[in-house]
Parts: structure tokens; C-alpha cells; sequence
């Protein structure tokens, strides 16, 4: 009965709007109407809402990334330990972020400081690149 109760109401919906759209009168109603349908399935349960964006965009994980890899790839010359230490702890960081947007497996946010990390964090770096995320610190 739900079903059929939508198509109606999304049929009739569509040909009032198109028929309006034809004649010219009016073409800023088609848009409205639609809205005004979608709310109204909303309301009567026949559509559940669409799900709300749980992290940051990936373009912006994606420039982080690449911004913090320039700084802990090339640090300012004289850089203090305690610098280039929070470089790297937010590049690791991010990395995570970005394994988690595009479904990439990684331990760089569980490894201990040391020579496994540095392995772990060039393959996650070669993965994501296989993602469609370049990882390049000289741009």
C-alpha cells in the first residue's frame, strides 16, 4: 500500500510539474513541488532521510595529507625535535583519516616510533596512492 500511495503521489507530482514546464507559465514551481513531495514522503514514513556525512570531505583529508608531508618529509633546517615529532604524529595522523575514508587497512596509528612505523607508513603512502590519492611532497 506504501508503495503504491509513493508512485502516485510521485507520478502525479512529475506530469502536474512537466505539463507546467511545457505550457512555460511558471518554471520555478517544478523544483518547488519536488521538494514539497519529498518532504511529504518524509512525513508519511515512505522514505527515510539520506545519511549525514560522517567525517571531513576527502578533499580535504587529501590536501592535509599532502601539506604534512612536505613538513615531516623536509623539515625547516635547525627544526627542534619537538617540531618535526608533532609533524610526524599529525601526519600519522591524517594518514589514518585517509585510510579510513577510502577503506585502506593500516597499523600506522598502533605501531610504536621506530623502523616498522617507517615501513608501514610507505606502504599505506604506495596504497593510497593505488587509491587515487597522491602522496607527493614535491608539487
Amino acid at each position: 500500500m506504501g508503495e503504491l500511495i509513493s508512485a502516485v503521489l510521485v507520478f502525479g507530482t512529475a506530469a502536474a510539474a512537466w505539463t507546467v514546464v511545457l505550457r512555460g507559465t511558471e518554471r520555478i514551481w517544478f523544483p518547488r513541488t519536488l521538494r514539497r513531495a519529498d518532504r511529504l514522503l518524509l512525513r508519511l514514513g515512505l522514505r527515510s532521510p539520506a545519511p549525514e556525512p560522517t567525517g571531513r570531505p576527502l578533499e580535504v583529508v587529501a590536501a592535509d595529507v599532502r601539506r604534512l608531508a612536505r613538513r615531516f618529509r623536509c623539515p625547516a633546517e635547525g627544526a627542534r625535535f619537538a617540531k618535526v615529532e608533532g609533524y610526524r604524529r599529525a601526519y600519522d595522523a591524517v594518514l589514518v583519516e585517509a585510510c579510513d575514508v577510502l577503506g585502506v587497512p593500516t597499523l600506522v596509528g598502533v605501531l610504536p616510533p621506530g623502523s616498522e612505523l617507517d615501513r608501514e607508513r610507505a606502504r599505506v603512502e604506495e596504497a593510497l596512492d593505488a587509491a587515487g590519492l597522491s602522496v607527493e611532497v614535491w608539487r
